[in-house]
């Protein structure tokens, strides 16, 4: 079972702040909406006023957090599967969700006029790092932390703003398999350094680069989803031990294995993780699959990094029995 986080440890992370806000889409489920006006922590849509009952009741919700039911269910529930976002900050409520309500619309590249999904976790974690010091300036204003889930659901991120940079923190719901010490790691970025978005204090406006990297993200996950599937359904028993957001989160760390290998096309990427599913994970750091590396995947003379993986696959279909032996030995040792 995974590891999700609690309301003790949001508080605990987000020391220092007086109050701690959700903002859940209750759009991603259906049960949303009444949990939040069952739950009697104070809340408000972050829609217009005059908005329709069916529109409000699937419009993103601000909420006063505390260690209560409505807490639990969104950390147990949601938690892996893009519900909410979480606010650390000094301001009290009304001024938290009139800025909100502010950064909801905002400017394309070319002055269309969106609608932003900030409150969807796969869209802020991309997003944050990318913002130049105007659209920093609007995004957090005085708000304090955003506090989130990764890709990968065993690890919490949070992001504060200083006055010349966005600190990204990620830390691990449970310390890693075989790893020791700190459970945190920090990554500074430095939004001055960026190309301005035209952004101005009324309007929020949205760079083509970081339009790019929303949709390559959205592709990429849409990828990752439909080989969640396919290989659930292609391997019931190997994969059984793993549910769809564990499972997912695997298969998208592998990637960034494949990648590494200088490795780029869909079909190479489809065998790259069978490879890992048969062989484990981290097959290529095994000391028994060192071969793999040296005789195709570092061996230049047979081509570029796609034709040395396929040169690799090819020999494992042809000698399936005599590598699947040396992956039982591994397990036993």
């Amino acid at each position: 079972m995974s590891a999700h986080p609690t309301f003790s440890l949001l508080k605990d992370q987000c020391q220092g702040f007086s109050n701690l806000y959700s903002i859940v889409d209750c759009a991603a489920d259906g049960r949303l909406y009444k949990e939040i006006k069952k739950s009697g922590c104070r809340n408000s849509s972050l829609f217009w006023e005059n908005s329709d009952q069916e529109l409000i009741s699937n419009s993103p919700h601000l909420v006063a957090l505390s260690d209560c039911g409505l807490s639990s269910f969104l950390f147990e529930y949601g938690w892996g599967n893009n519900w909410a976002i979480y606010i650390a900050s000094d301001q009290p409520f009304a001024e938290v969700a009139h800025h909100f309500r502010k950064i909801s619309k905002v400017r394309g590249p070319k002055g269309e006029n969106w609608f932003f999904r900030y409150y969807d976790p796969r869209v802020l974690r991309v997003i944050l790092p990318t913002l130049d010091s105007q659209q920093k300036n609007r995004v957090f204003g005085r708000i304090g932390a955003f506090w989130l889930e990764d890709s990968d659901p065993q690890i919490a991120l949070k992001f504060i703003s200083t006055n010349t940079e966005i600190c990204r923190r990620k830390f691990y719901l449970e310390q890693p398999a075989g790893e020791q010490g700190e459970r945190f790691l920090i990554q500074n970025f430095f939004p001055d350094q960026r190309p301005s978005s035209k952004t101005t204090r009324s309007n929020l406006r949205i760079r083509k680069d970081q339009c790019d990297d929303l949709l390559t993200h959205v592709v990429k996950n849409e990828f990752i989803k439909q080989l969640t599937k396919d290989f659930r359904s292609a391997y019931p028993k190997r994969l059984c031990h793993y549910n769809d957001i564990e499972l997912f989160s695997a298969i998208e760390n592998s990637l960034i294995k494949f990648e590494e290998l200088g490795l780029d096309e869909k079909e190479d990427a489809y065998y790259f993780v069978k490879s890992c599913i048969f062989f484990g994970w981290d097959f290529l750091d095994k000391p028994c699959f060192y071969w793999i590396k040296m005789n195709f995947l570092n061996n230049g003379a047979l081509g570029p990094p796609s034709t040395r993986f396929r040169e690799f696959y090819k020999y494992w279909c042809n000698n399936t029995s005599r590598i699947t032996s040396l992956y039982e030995q591994e397990l036993f040792k």
